[in-house]
């Protein structure tokens, strides 16, 4: 079962506007850049507290791309619907999540909480969300994961940003060189795929991502065409006349040119 599959099984039970999000999401629709220049143009600039602008800083500082404020998600707590804009998005996946996303987070409140649970319940396949809290709130923040649904997959104190860039940095490292590495040749039609990138758009990955498909895309495409062509070939046999005595004979092999008698006489 690829992430897709799971995602699709997960999605059964969502609200309305979660579903059309994640749908969004799954088919590549991340990009909200006409959304924030619209928003730039009508003066709109979100305020950023001293803890972001900090962790802003030293993201603008590393070797890590990022996108701020990149997307509103819709979730649905207590039968209310509020919008989620995650502070950072960085530039690798991670665990066959999309995207790392990174949350400073000074308070904490019920809402707070029910929103990120919420968030990691409804997305959690899809991006992995990294909290950034106080060390007064770290003890909370664990005991409210314990206690119930998590409220992120990893967290660090606001006092330790500087390790946790560097933590980023060397697994972002790792995981680029791990993609470059990645390629694929179609024993078919001599097609080759380098970097993570290419292979998954020109042939894909099976069991969860975890290898990559055998031929290329289009050749698994036309295999399948030629397969199910060949099925109904061989299962709808007719009724035709032989080419060389005439008789009229069921075929046991479409498309065989003489009847079984005048085949074995041929071959003798």
């Amino acid at each position: 079962m690829t992430i897709k599959d799971i995602i699709a099984d997960m999605m059964k039970n969502l609200k309305p506007s979660e579903r059309d999000a994640l749908d969004d999401i799954l088919d590549g629709n991340d990009d909200t850049t006409s959304e924030k220049e619209f928003w730039k143009e009508q003066g709109f600039d979100p305020e950023w507290t001293d803890w972001e602008k900090n962790v802003k800083k030293k993201l603008h500082n590393s070797s890590i791309s990022f996108e701020e404020k990149f997307r509103k998600f819709p979730l649905e707590i207590d039968t209310n619907n509020v919008i989620y804009q995650p502070d950072f998005v960085l530039d690798f996946s991670y665990k066959n999540r999309k995207r790392v996303i990174v949350e400073v987070q000074e308070k904490r409140s019920l809402d707070e909480i029910k929103k990120y649970q919420t968030f990691v319940d409804v997305y959690g396949r899809v991006y992995w969300l990294i909290m950034v809290v106080t060390e007064e709130e770290l003890r909370n923040w664990n005991e409210v994961s314990k206690r119930g649904l998590p409220v992120c997959h990893d967290i660090w104190t606001l006092p330790n940003i500087d390790d946790m860039i560097v933590t980023l940095e060397k697994l972002r490292k790792h995981l680029k060189e791990q993609d470059e590495k990645e390629k694929a040749v179609c024993p078919r039609c001599k097609k080759t795929a380098q970097g993570k990138l290419e292979v998954t758009e020109l042939f894909g990955y099976r069991y969860g991502g975890k290898r990559v498909q055998s031929y290329c895309r289009t050749c698994r495409s036309s295999k399948k065409s030629e397969s199910i062509n060949n099925e109904m070939f061989q299962k709808n046999p007719l009724t035709v006349d032989c080419t060389f005595c005439g008789k009229t004979y069921l075929e046991k092999v479409r498309g065989e040119a003489c009847c079984h008698e005048c085949l074995e006489k041929w071959n003798s």
